[in-house]
């Protein structure tokens, strides 16, 4: 199967803007200097086009291909997300997931199949265009491969202790179980002529992600009606598990487990047309919903625990919610009447990992 290249020109534009003063829009700078600079910055374009059209002829094939391998890899012992780490200093792209972690252990933190690159040399005065517009194209072509994406910029941190480059993060999530053992310490081939094998892998994959997950708008842009009665519940619960387990966040509510930090519970608002769907969205009328984790070790806990909870909702009936879109719950619509109710179910599952 062929790849695709990007859905965006990488290829940087000409223009250079010159400060020009604002009565005569002459160059503030002497004519020979402000030439000079010109030249510059149109020999740094020119070589940016120029190593962008080598990259695309030679590279670029190849760092999806690593990509599509490593999504693979990481999904066949247990992952869901892959990060790419585009590090802006060194034209390098980090992977991490905790699937490759957990295969192989020392073998991927060594670096044996960690790294990508450098992509571009880093003398370029314009590298930080070239990677974004890179890491945007690398998150296109796998959000239309359905799946979950997110990118993130990263500035640069300096510390005496230490200091971080700047970074792009794009993130790549999925939902998949394991098709190879945890134990297997096998580690097959990156190289590019096994491209085909590792998008035909995908597409079993995204055919499995394509369960539905759900990214909130901030809550200020909903109903206000909505909003008071998710905030009346959340301030029920709060009542109950206390304010250091109750999370209020831009777009949603979050309760987390009486011991540790694992989410037990979300409160949003769904409107149709606010916020992104993402997958086999189902058909959800507007309002106000509670999630009850579905996976994992809390999920087996509160669904074995807590007392005709397989009565109020469906655990095959999950959505995500971003940034974590492979955390499962299970979801109902809260009615106008069974606020209390909700509450205590909520407060019950807050604590299933007390001691007995």
């Amino acid at each position: 199967m062929a790849f695709a290249g990007p859905t965006e020109d990488l290829r940087l534009p000409p223009e250079r803007t010159v400060a020009r003063g604002p009565q005569t829009n002459a160059p503030i700078c002497p004519e020979s200097l402000s030439r000079a600079a010109d030249n510059y910055d149109s020999l740094q374009f020119l070589r940016a086009n120029e190593q962008y059209d080598a990259f695309q002829a030679t590279e670029h094939e190849k760092l999806l291909a690593w990509i599509a391998r490593l999504i693979k890899e990481d999904a066949d012992h247990g992952g869901r997300l892959l990060t790419l780490s585009f590090d802006h200093s060194t034209s390098k792209v980090e992977a991490s997931g905790a699937g490759l972690i957990r295969g192989y252990g020392n073998r991927y933190l060594d670096g044996e199949f960690r790294y990508f690159g450098p992509l571009f040399s880093t003398s370029l005065t314009c590298l930080d265009s070239l990677i974004e517009r890179l890491a945007a194209s690398i998150a296109d072509h796998f959000r239309a491969r359905m799946f979950d994406v997110d990118v993130a910029k990263l500035e640069a941190t300096y510390s005496r202790r230490a200091s971080t480059s700047r970074m792009t993060e794009v993130r790549i999530f999925w939902s998949a179980t394991p098709t190879r053992p945890v134990g297997t310490d096998v580690v097959e081939s990156t190289a590019a002529d096994s491209s085909l094998s590792d998008m035909e892998a995908l597409e079993s994959l995204s055919t499995v992600h394509r369960e539905p997950s759900y990214q909130t708008a901030p809550l200020v842009e909903y109903d206000p009606v909505s909003r008071e009665r998710a905030f009346e519940l959340f301030s029920c619960v709060e009542e109950r598990v206390g304010s250091t387990k109750a999370r209020a966040y831009k777009g949603s509510y979050s309760i987390l487990s009486s011991r540790g930090s694992q989410t037990v519970a979300k409160i949003i608002i769904y409107e149709n047309g606010l916020g992104r769907m993402n997958g086999e969205w189902p058909s959800l009328p507007d309002g106000v919903y509670v999630l009850i984790r579905a996976e994992g070790l809390i999920g087996d806990r509160i669904w074995s625990t807590v007392p005709k909870i397989a009565d109020i909702l469906d655990r095959t009936r999950t959505i995500g919610i971003a940034p974590k879109h492979s955390e499962r719950f299970a979801y109902l619509m809260l009615s106008e009447h069974d606020r209390e109710q909700i509450a205590d179910l909520i407060q019950k599952c807050a604590k299933v990992l007390n001691p007995a």
